[in-house]
């Protein structure tokens, strides 16, 4: 007797064992989980925080529209990146990525104070009493 080709199911679950199998590959998806869930807190938390800094919802849209427009080139592009530089690079450059954003996040918060502390500064001397902050 013939055997039947293993279904769609089993072919499956032999792949997942056969990538579970290699060490590499875990710590591969190790790295992504923590990047995407790092990535994932930053995103969840960041729009919140900005509306508590007195941020406008004109400037959150903002930069909801350029964080989304930041991924559509990295999309249209990761298959001839991860030809020319592999997988490993690409690693380093979503990492690389992340330290930048957080660090642009940073570098927001702190000119916000920044600012804050200036027109607080200039709205509190007798020169400048009409000045009316929003």
């Amino acid at each position: 007797p013939t055997s039947s080709p293993p279904s769609a199911a089993a072919a499956a679950i032999n792949g997942i064992q056969r990538l579970l199998s290699d060490s590499k590959t875990i710590q591969f998806l190790a790295r992504c989980v923590l990047l995407g869930f790092g990535a994932g807190c930053v995103n969840a938390y960041l729009y919140l925080f900005m509306r508590h800094m007195g941020v406008s919802t004109s400037f959150i849209g903002i930069s909801i529209m350029a964080n989304g427009l930041a991924e559509v080139p990295v999309l249209f592009f990761q298959k001839a990146f991860l030809r020319n530089f592999g997988s490993a690079k690409g690693m380093l450059a979503a990492a690389t990525g992340m330290v930048a954003l957080l660090s642009s996040y940073s570098a927001l918060l702190t000119w916000r104070k920044t600012q804050a502390l200036t027109l607080l500064v200039s709205s509190s001397s007798p020169a400048n009493a009409t000045v009316k902050v929003a």
